[in-house]
């Protein structure tokens, strides 16, 4: 009780004291303007907007509207405590300081109300109470990933041809060498992560690199265009470059099974589109099919661009680097390594080996 009193009488002392009631007075002017600047701004910006949706019919009640009835009324009520609190820190700061501060820290209390209450405003109110991150659900996953890659968001032309590279290397069939390790590696109990990560890890130079050196063969060849070279001369000087390093298979040239890869065509006809309205330069596109025609010049048996060749296009098209093209690969592969794994899982087998169960090993000791 010793303490109340005396802790009242201390605040009746400095009440009388004229420049104590100056401070304070201009404290709570401060909040005031910083305040009252806040609602104008959203008088005249944001309340015209939300008066004119009155109009429309009523609507049946919505959860989430209640909700951020609740949320908006807490966070008024935490406001106003931090309003609160700020004449509080400010005369403790003004208390740790010279008296001839005591201006400049009233000046900071106004500035810090104004400045957070405007940042709210633009920022903040979007954070807590509108649906999402911004991106989810209206923003495509090839933009995601593009606006992770390279820091800004793709155009639409853009976004749908690298769509469609990715969607292009998604599965290979069971008899892949990263499939075949991903099914095996199911059935040992390792669980689907591991089982993707095991086929992800045999992604290497000669199965899933091919993309990754295939744009380092065409941007050779643009590079030599780009120092003066025709063409077709540059072509022939790229491929006796790369043979001379004993490189005789092109990276992005040949099939095992298909004379003419049939996912070549609907691919490069996408880039045609997007070379005719601006999308992409094409010269890329150029240099593969150019590759193309000199790899089949006075051969028999055709050597088609397969789908590392259609897909390498596209990459370096969009302006990815060709390191890049290998790791876009093996993110749209493993979605075909994943459904792989997850379908040998539903099968209850265990232990799968490489070899047909019909084979069983003869035994010689």
């Amino acid at each position: 009780m010793t303490k109340l009193k005396t802790i009242a009488e201390r605040l009746r002392n400095n009440w009388r004291d004229p420049l104590i009631r100056r401070h304070v007075g201009l404290l709570f002017l401060g909040k005031a303007i910083g305040l009252g600047i806040v609602l104008t701004l959203m008088t005249k910006w944001f309340l015209p907007a939300t008066l004119g949706a009155q109009n429309a019919p009523a609507a049946a009640p919505d959860p989430i509207a209640t909700i951020n009835a609740i949320n908006t009324a807490w966070t008024l009520v935490a406001a106003f405590l931090v309003f609160g609190m700020q004449v509080g820190f400010v005369m403790l700061e003004a208390g740790f300081a010279r008296s001839r501060e005591s201006v400049n820290i009233l000046v900071e209390g106004i500035a810090d109300t104004c400045i957070c209450g405007v940042t709210f405003w633009l920022w903040g109110f979007a954070f807590m109470f509108e649906p999402g991150n911004g991106f989810i659900g209206t923003t495509g996953f090839a933009s995601v990933i593009w606006l992770l890659l390279r820091g800004d968001l793709p155009d639409p032309g853009q976004a749908a041809l690298l769509e469609a590279a990715l969607v292009a290397g998604v599965d290979h069939g069971p008899h892949a060498p990263s499939i075949a390790v991903a099914r095996m590696a199911a059935t040992c109990g390792v669980g689907l992560n591991n089982a993707v990560a095991s086929g992800v890890n045999v992604l290497g130079d000669s199965n899933g690199g091919a993309g990754q050196q295939c744009v380092e063969l065409l941007d050779d060849v643009v590079a030599r265009q780009v120092g003066g070279a025709d063409l077709a001369a540059a072509v022939d000087a790229t491929i006796a470059a790369w043979r001379a390093r004993g490189v005789w298979y092109l990276p992005g040239f040949g099939h095992r099974f298909h004379p003419h890869d049939p996912r070549r065509d609907p691919l490069l006809s996408l880039v045609d589109d997007a070379v005719s309205d601006g999308t992409v330069a094409g010269s890329h596109v150029r240099a593969a099919r150019a590759v193309e025609a000199a790899l089949n010049r006075g051969r028999s048996t055709p050597v088609p661009m397969n789908i590392d060749g259609a897909t390498a296009v596209i990459y370096a098209e969009l302006g990815f680097p060709a390191p890049l093209a290998r790791g876009l690969f093996v993110l749209s592969r493993s979605v075909g390594i994943l459904a792989h794994a997850w379908e040998e899982t539903q099968q209850g087998r265990r232990n799968k080996g490489p070899m047909p169960p019909t084979i069983l090993p003869t035994y010689l000791g």
